[in-house]
């Protein structure tokens, strides 16, 4: 087994169409991203070369390419189960996360909800604010007779404009 602490362990991840593979407990330390269409048809695994244990990469017959070396197979072993459960849960997320065609303009369903109820909440909150604000607003006062809205400034007389007066002289004039 390698004395390497679980933080150094061999870890591979999907990211962007691609599998990314960290293997820091190899022989010589690798990281290598390969994407997932040229993954697609090749076959991963580990073969024993000079007393050693190589992680390969194997596209066909005749394309083989070493990916990382190990002293243990156990070592070995673990970066090819990283990759394969990299690869299992990356093409089962793919497949919840977009929509039907797999053109490359596909959406996350998730995020595309959580998009469209902010949208909304925003927007009601918006409404509520504004007929709050216009309610609240001492501008404009009911309707005498068939005129045109008046304000409470115009209902005062302009001549005693800025002349102190009581409340209720206020009131009765308007």
């Amino acid at each position: 087994m390698s004395l390497f602490s679980p933080m150094h362990r061999s870890s591979a991840k999907v990211v962007d169409q691609s599998l990314v593979l960290s293997l820091p407990d190899a022989i010589s330390p690798v990281v290598m991203r390969l994407s997932l269409e040229d993954v697609k048809s090749a076959t991963l695994g580990v073969e024993k070369k000079d007393g050693k244990h190589v992680l390969i990469v194997r596209f066909n017959d005749k394309d083989v390419r070493d990916i990382a070396t190990y002293e243990e197979r156990d070592d070995a072993i673990a970066a090819l189960m990283a990759a394969s459960s990299a690869l299992e849960k990356g093409s089962r997320s793919s497949g919840d996360r977009t929509s039907s065609g797999g053109n490359g303009s596909s959406f996350s369903l998730k995020g595309g909800v959580l998009k469209w109820v902010g949208a909304i909440a925003a927007l009601l909150v918006l409404l509520y604010i504004i007929a709050a604000v216009s309610s609240s607003r001492p501008g404009l006062v009911e309707r005498r007779d068939a005129g045109s809205p008046t304000t409470a400034t115009e209902s005062v007389n302009p001549a005693q404009t800025g002349v102190p007066m009581s409340a209720d002289s206020f009131l009765s004039n308007r």
